[in-house]
């Protein structure tokens, strides 16, 4: 039994093969093929790692209503027909478990079932007879649509002894299952509350300590690898007397709006977060100060256009730097060339970007 998790590991080090996303425990779970967002189980298939056949129960990761992943448990038969025949020795080599497609899941001895003589009702809800030409099936739903217990009865004086069986190993194999939909609950809810530290939680975006943290992984890897990594530091405008004129309601709205603005025009490998206040950072990894600047710009222009609540409007100015050309150590130390430059564009009128040059460094007031 594996646990599958979208774990955090660093940026230098993180890889997802595309193979993953037709595994069966992602497919099933995906909103085309899981709209109602539930924990499903996938047929049985093959695994590849030679582990025998396998199901896999998955539950679909959301954060805010946007779908971000798949938590799964991949369950091997084996390890199912252990748990099957743990029970009662008595029922070896009669009981199996079927798919709604009447394929053999889980049986001790292989022993093959006249599906002809065994008609699958997702209705079923405890169990129900079957005669066969040297006895009885006994078919019990044991995942509502999914999975069924099959017993072979070679004779009626067999049955009572079934029937008190039945319901032993149902609750066994229930209770198993339960568990697992649990650890996956578990699993999500962890992931939810992880999501949740490390956002802010007005404009959406990662919190300054989230930032900071990938940030910092990011600069070292660029240090290590010899490539430019940039940062953009944004400021809104006048912020104060939008609070002040209309309210901390707009101010918040401002925000909202803003960071909505800056995350659409960035790319997906750049990581955006709140730096504090009105204040938002972009750190671009593999990017000159450049093609940073003209980000910046765009950023920059897309907000001066745009309106929000009321056609309200704001402007932003911009500081940029790059770390290759200072050899600034940290994401700290970057992100203070990039708020001198920041500070400059204040000085030259607001709603304009800045590059970061040595002789900024003369300036020692903040804004």
């Amino acid at each position: 039994m594996c646990l599958w998790a979208d774990a955090y590991v660093g940026i230098k080090d993180f890889y997802f093969s595309e193979y993953i996303y037709s595994k069966p425990f992602w497919s099933v779970a995906t909103p085309e093929n899981n709209p109602t967002n539930e924990t499903v189980i996938s047929e049985l298939y093959l695994d590849a790692a030679g582990k025998g056949l396998m199901i896999s129960i998955s539950t679909p990761v959301y954060f805010k209503d946007e779908f971000k992943g798949v938590v799964s448990l991949d369950v091997g038969l084996d390890y199912l027909s252990d748990v099957l025949y743990s029970y009662n020795s008595s029922l070896n080599n009669y009981a199996s478990i079927i798919t709604k497609n009447g394929v053999l899941a889980a049986n001790k001895e292989n022993i093959g079932i006249n599906e002809e003589a065994i008609k699958l009702d997702k209705n079923t809800k405890t169990y129900k007879l079957t005669k066969k030409t040297d006895g009885y099936y006994m078919l019990s739903n044991l995942i509502n649509g999914r999975f069924y217990l099959i017993y072979q009865l070679p004779n009626a004086d067999f049955t009572r002894l079934v029937i008190k069986s039945i319901y032993g190993i149902q609750i066994i194999l229930t209770l198993f299952i339960v568990i697992l939909v649990l650890l996956l609950n578990l699993t999500k809810n962890l992931i939810k509350t992880k999501k949740m530290a490390e956002s802010d939680g007005l404009s959406q975006m990662y919190n300054r300590m989230t930032l900071e943290k990938i940030s910092n992984e990011i600069v070292d890897h660029a240090q290590k690898n010899d490539e430019p990594v940039s940062i953009i530091m944004a400021d809104i405008d006048l912020f104060k007397n939008l609070n002040d004129q209309y309210g901390h309601h707009v101010g918040d709205a401002g925000i909202i709006h803003v960071a909505s603005m800056i995350k659409q025009a960035i790319r997906k490998a750049d990581i955006v977060g709140r730096y504090g206040g009105e204040e938002f950072v972009v750190t671009m990894p593999n990017t000159n100060i450049e093609t940073a600047k003209l980000a910046a710009d765009r950023i920059r222009q897309n907000i001066e256009k745009s309106t929000f609540y009321n056609d309200k409007k704001v402007t932003i100015s911009i500081g940029v730097a790059e770390g290759q050309d200072l050899s600034a150590h940290s994401f700290h130390a970057l992100c203070q060339k990039a708020d001198l430059a920041l500070y400059q564009a204040k000085k030259n009128g607001r709603n304009c970007t800045v590059k970061y040059s040595p002789d900024l460094e003369n300036l020692t007031s903040k804004h």
